[in-house]
């Protein structure tokens, strides 16, 4: 399902800290689209950036009760926005906590065969495996296979795997899908292949 593609950068995120730094500056970028799907009301958002977590929980508390939409938007939408707050209101982060693994099991039953899905089960493992993910992504992009962020996924496990080549084709595949996805590619396989290259003869 394309509609939360953007959207699950942000857990996504969270679950690459770690790995190396061109990595993380990929998600980041990446993270900074906006979201597709059911957008976050722009009243809860200001007040999200204004501090005001209590009152913001309480107006996105009673939107999500009447919003519609495609379902699996409207179990993502939750999720991700108590994720976003056990970052931001650290005061009740069990509770936040709770209310994500409340929804990403809603969501692994209702969307469990979705490469969203995968995704999720990749972004909320305790460690980071890098042979797992390399499997979870390629069931995903089974599923489908024109989501860039699956290739970028697999192709960062690659590269931690020292993969390299195989990390290549999957970073440049993200690329030809969304051109967001051009500097991992062009930063770590251009500069490697350029690196490797012996100097021209003078």
């Amino acid at each position: 399902m394309k509609a939360l593609k953007y959207g699950l950068t942000l857990m996504l995120g969270l679950s690459m800290l770690g790995w190396n730094t061109r990595v993380q500056a990929q998600e980041q970028q990446v993270k900074e689209q906006p979201q597709r799907g059911t957008p976050l009301p722009q009243a809860v958002e200001v007040l999200m950036e204004n501090g005001n977590y209590e009152t913001a929980v309480k107006e996105f508390e009673k939107f999500i009760k009447t919003a519609k939409g495609n379902p699996c938007d409207l179990i993502y939408l939750p999720m991700s926005f108590y994720m976003r707050l056990i970052d931001t209101d650290t005061s009740k982060t069990e509770s936040y906590k709770d209310k994500v693994d409340f929804y990403f099991d809603q969501y692994m039953k209702t969307c469990g065969n979705t490469a969203e899905a995968y995704l999720l089960k990749n972004a909320r493992m305790e460690s980071q495996n890098f042979d797992s993910t390399v499997l979870l992504m390629t069931q995903a992009i089974a599923l489908d296979p024109t989501y860039a962020n699956l290739y970028f996924t697999r192709g960062s496990a690659l590269w931690q795997l020292q993969q390299t080549e195989k990390a290549c084709a999957d970073y440049k595949k993200a690329k030809e899908l969304d051109a967001s996805y051009a500097n991992n590619y062009d930063m770590q396989c251009v500069e490697l292949k350029e690196a490797a290259e012996p100097a021209p003869v003078e």
